[in-house]
């Protein structure tokens, strides 16, 4: 049996190229029943290491209707998957399989009764009535904590019918509750959550602690916050984060990753805030990488400039050391918001730390300097940043030409663009159609404009015809203003 249910895994290797071939599959049931009578069966529960990890649950579709369980965050469920389309898996497909489990030793299976696991699945991958439960009575099972992992790991099994066997199973004497044991059920409904099994596995979590202290751990909680954040459940998921200690269990560098970035991705900033609070107060940083999104999220839109920070700060304290790309998105987000002398200590923070600012960080302040009329501030990092890299980029001087511009200073805005090419950048169209437009409307000069037209043509670039338009029109304004 074990051995046709870890066939069906690897047969979802190939799902993508074989999902047009299957049309009107057999029930499930008699799929189970047909490969459980194979002469191979046995075989496989002799190495169930094979099966325990692959937890295919994404196959798990529910004939369960979905329904809304907060009102206050209502979001869509994820659609299921359909399989679509005629015929079954090539022979070829059938040998693959075969070949990936050569390993499989034969003999028997320890404290586990084949014929029973069969029944028993079987029950669970039908159409469950409400006679479960004293179906699964009748059957003296003699339950282990072996036998209820097989059963929670066993792919094309609704959540649902899990959670109502493992619920069951928690009644009998015999089977004790472990992490190990719980940890299985919540990779089963978590992996591919559905709205009902999430709210119910958090449920039963709660339930079990109040009678089982100790089995609770913090990676089944971790699983909860990650499946009610890919639903969309935020709140939901801050709720399991808050429940931690009196569930009896420490939060992990995981944990508030996993919560930040769900409140993060709904703007619930400010109890990310807190969330990141605690865990700078705790010392629990994750992986460098982590650290530099949980950045970027405070980052966005401009939310949470001070929160940015103090990672940042904290990072440099006690580790991960941030690299380029995490300054970065701090100064991009303190240039953006106008905290641009915060923005410039943070360069020479990253000079301090061994780090060599590249050009983008000083474009970002640049622009926020030229942008506000700055443009004293903005040459000066201009000239800091030529100090510093032999090759700058277009941008740098699109930039510092458009503030000449909105200031009027058209001098030295043709200074600037007579020097692109001293620091191996080309000038482009935009930056000579942008000139080109200031000077025939604020100070009508088409005699300069004429010229720049010339120097664009013998560069090969190409001014817009309305810009060609506008220095014809001022020229001919002027000649006109003369000859009255």
């Amino acid at each position: 049996m074990w051995r046709s249910i870890a066939s069906r895994s690897c047969i979802t290797r190939h799902l993508g190229r074989k999902l047009h071939s299957f049309q009107n599959p057999p029930s499930t049931s008699q799929v189970l029943h047909n490969t459980l009578n194979s002469s191979s069966c046995t075989s496989f529960f002799t190495n169930p290491r094979r099966l325990l990890h692959q937890n295919q649950r994404f196959f798990s579709h529910s004939s369960m209707s979905e329904f809304e369980t907060e009102a206050h965050d209502a979001t869509s469920s994820s659609e299921e998957l359909e399989l679509e389309s005629g015929g079954g898996f090539s022979d070829e497909t059938h040998i693959s399989i075969d070949q990936e489990l050569d390993g499989v030793n034969e003999g028997p299976v320890s404290g586990i009764d084949v014929g029973k696991l069969e029944v028993v699945l079987s029950l669970l991958q039908s159409s469950v009535d409400e006679s479960l439960e004293s179906r699964l009575d009748s059957m003296d099972l003699g339950l282990n904590e072996e036998f209820v992992v097989r059963v929670l790991q066993t792919p094309l099994v609704h959540g649902e019918h899990l959670i109502r066997f493992f619920k069951w199973a928690l009644d009998k004497k015999e089977f004790s509750v472990t992490s190990s044991v719980l940890g299985s059920l919540a990779s089963a409904i978590c992996n591919n959550p559905k709205r009902k099994d999430a709210y119910a596995l958090w449920d039963l979590v709660k339930g079990i602690y109040e009678k089982e202290k100790g089995v609770v751990d913090a990676e089944t909680l971790n699983q909860l916050i990650s499946a009610f954040a890919k639903m969309g459940k935020r709140k939901a998921a801050f709720e399991v984060f808050g429940k931690f200690e009196e569930l009896g269990c420490v939060p992990n560098a995981d944990t508030y990753y996993l919560t930040i970035e769900a409140l993060c991705k709904r703007s619930f900033y400010e109890w990310a805030m807190l969330a990141c609070q605690k865990m700078l107060d705790e010392g629990m940083l994750p992986e460098s990488e982590k650290v530099g999104k949980i950045i970027s999220l405070f980052c966005k839109e401009k939310k949470d400039n001070e929160g940015a920070k103090s990672l940042l700060l904290e990072m440099i304290e006690k580790g991960p050391p941030p690299g380029n790309a995490i300054f970065n998105s701090v100064i991009n987000c303190l240039s953006k918001s106008r905290d641009l002398e915060d923005a410039k200590e943070m360069l020479k923070l990253m000079e301090s730390r061994g780090l060599k600012p590249d050009v983008d960080s000083y474009n970002v302040i640049m622009s926020g300097y030229a942008k506000g009329g700055s443009m004293e501030q903005a040459c000066k990092l201009l000239w800091e940043a030529k100090q510093k890299h032999q090759k700058l980029c277009p941008v740098t001087f699109h930039t510092l030409i458009r503030g000449y511009c909105k200031l009027g200073e058209f001098d030295e805005a043709l200074k600037l663009l007579s020097e692109v090419k001293d620091y191996g950048v080309e000038a482009n169209v935009d930056e000579y159609n942008k000139l080109i437009q200031t000077l025939c409307l604020k100070a009508l000069d088409w005699e300069t404009s004429e010229k720049l037209l010339e120097e664009m043509k013998v560069k090969g670039l190409h001014l817009p015809g309305i810009t060609r338009g506008l220095i014809r029109a001022v020229k001919e304004l002027e000649q006109e203003a003369v000859t009255s």
